[in-house]
């Protein structure tokens, strides 16, 4: 919570009184300002007190520019505030931050990333500016999240999945853990192409770390037992994530087992799910939603593998995409061609998971451009 002096925000006509159930008037008064600061007209809504206007969020008004980039939609509220913005012509996604630290630390993320590893694909930063209180980065825009996409087919989730895959892989090559993958940090690009979001919590592979990593549905038992005391950072954190995002993306929305326990109650979630046997849950939503029969038999599989509470038996994300790509036709992706046509049960599909490995071994090593 960050404590704004009373002397900044005249109080007159601004305050809203809170009334009780009994109709008297509360202790506590609540407030919305519209005011400027470094520049930046902002709206803030916040609590009253004898020490000042103590501010429970800050967001910048849309319809205004910053640093010449017009803000035309807000488009998400985490730690920081998104919003869709324009400048000369071009669309971008601005992230604003009240978090300086963050901002330091997700802004010099990506762009080292990026600057190492530029064929990963996480959004481009165009632009990184300061205030005294705030800073803002500008990125690539992309104009659909994953959960705007439900209810999926069961190829556009097949294609989604392996996409998704495919970049855990290169993440994991780099040593790196992305730390808070859900349906909301999957973006769609203008060709339909999985893109991966939001690097503020990103850590190297065995970084010790103490508090909550991940947002509360997709976050790992382990990681609440051992929050105080703390726990190193590892695969098991994106792998158990990942698990969680795919079952909601077959589900097209929330899995009603979620839906039944109080988001905000943590101790009761992870107790529930310390306890819950994931295999009929698993089973039931993917024999309602996948039709294809071995479809439903290698996502289980995957499924019951990436939700895996002991993490010493966490799989990677090349053992996970081994798994999930095992239906295409090794003749189609070995020879070019499956004599079978249409009438092959397996997937004719070009694939960047290098089948020589899959079937046997790869004679290329590490100077094969296909995943391992």
């Amino acid at each position: 919570m960050i404590n704004i002096p009373a002397f900044l925000y005249p109080v007159e006509n601004r305050i809203k009184i809170l009334n009780d159930k009994s109709g008297s008037k509360s202790s506590q008064t609540t407030g919305t300002y519209i005011t400027n600061i470094d520049g930046i007209r902002l709206q803030l809504r916040g609590t009253f007190t004898s020490e000042g206007f103590k501010t429970k969020s800050i967001y910048p008004i849309i319809r205004q520019k910053i640093d010449g980039y017009y803000l035309e939609e807000k488009i998400g509220v985490g730690l920081s505030v998104v919003y869709r913005c324009s400048k000369e012509g071009k669309v971008y996604a601005l992230k604003f931050f009240m978090d300086l630290p963050l901002f330091q630390y997700e802004s010099e993320t990506l762009m080292a990333i990026a600057e190492r590893h530029p064929k990963l694909p996480i959004p481009k930063v165009h632009d990184t500016f300061k205030t005294k209180n705030f800073a803002v980065i500008i990125m690539d825009y992309y104009p659909k999240s994953v959960p705007q996409a439900f209810p999926m087919t069961n190829q556009t989730f097949l294609k989604l999945a392996k996409q998704l895959l495919v970049w855990l892989v290169k993440l994991q090559g780099y040593n790196a853990v992305h730390c808070d993958l859900k349906p909301q940090n999957l973006c769609l690009d203008e060709n339909d192409d999985l893109r991966v979001i939001d690097f503020g919590m990103a850590h190297p592979l065995g970084r010790k770390m103490k508090g909550q990593s991940c947002s509360v549905f997709y976050r790992h038992p382990y990681i609440y037992r051992n929050y105080l005391s703390g726990y190193v950072s590892g695969i098991y954190i994106d792998m158990w994530a990942t698990g969680m995002t795919l079952l909601e993306m077959i589900n097209g929305g929330t899995p009603d087992f979620l839906r039944k326990v109080d988001y905000y109650d943590e101790e009761t979630f992870f107790k529930m799910i310390e306890e819950l046997d994931f295999s009929p849950i698993i089973n039931d939503i993917v024999r309602k939603k996948i039709t294809n029969k071995k479809d439903q038999d290698i996502l289980i599989e995957l499924l019951t593998k990436l939700l895996e509470k002991d993490i010493t038996k966490t799989i990677c994300a090349s053992d996970a995409l081994r798994i999930l790509t095992q239906n295409h036709c090794y003749f189609f992706l070995t020879k070019g061609g499956c004599k079978k046509g249409d009438k092959c049960p397996y997937i004719h599909e070009k694939s960047c998971v290098c089948p020589y490995y899959l079937s046997t071994n790869c004679i290329l090593g590490d100077d094969c451009k296909k995943i391992h």
